[in-house]
């Protein structure tokens, strides 16, 4: 496997909220980690991280879901259907790293490669409406108070 393959952020893959583009940043750069751990045989850091990652998707999730209801968003069933699927995919990657490193690095490096590629291609209607209804703290801001739960 190429363990030199190293992902990072773009703007790009912003998707309007900056608390959620922090946390995936933060995705991104544990998963980058914990595949380097991994290729080293670092067992215990590789858990640690394992930990931190779940830890932050479902927190993410969390807070993504009390968004998405509070902007009334109307693909949410799908959004969070994909969260929930991310957080399936992070608990066996959790549960491979004790025992299965191999298997844990290529599930981390599917994740990451899934993820990346959701935010550049299935986050781009949440961007939108962010960004159409004012609720972007990133990029352009429109306002259409009809949609704003305040």
């Amino acid at each position: 496997m190429n363990l030199n393959r190293q992902f990072h952020w773009l703007n790009i893959m912003s998707v309007g909220v900056a608390e959620f583009d922090n946390d995936h940043k933060q995705f991104i750069a544990i998963l980058t980690e914990l595949e380097t751990v991994l290729g080293a045989g670092d067992g215990e850091r590789a858990k640690a991280l394992g930990d931190d990652l779940m830890i932050l998707c479902r927190d993410h999730c969390a807070r993504e879901k009390a968004f998405l209801e509070k902007i009334n968003y109307p693909d949410a069933a799908n959004v969070l259907a994909a969260q929930q699927n991310s957080l399936t995919q992070v608990q066996e990657l959790v549960e491979k790293i004790p025992c299965c490193a191999d298997n844990a690095l290529t599930l981390a490096k599917k994740i990451q490669a899934a993820m990346i590629d959701y935010l550049l291609k299935g986050d781009i209607n949440f961007k939108s409406y962010v960004e159409a209804f004012g609720f972007s703290d990133t990029g352009v801001k429109h306002t259409h108070t009809s949609l704003q739960n305040e």
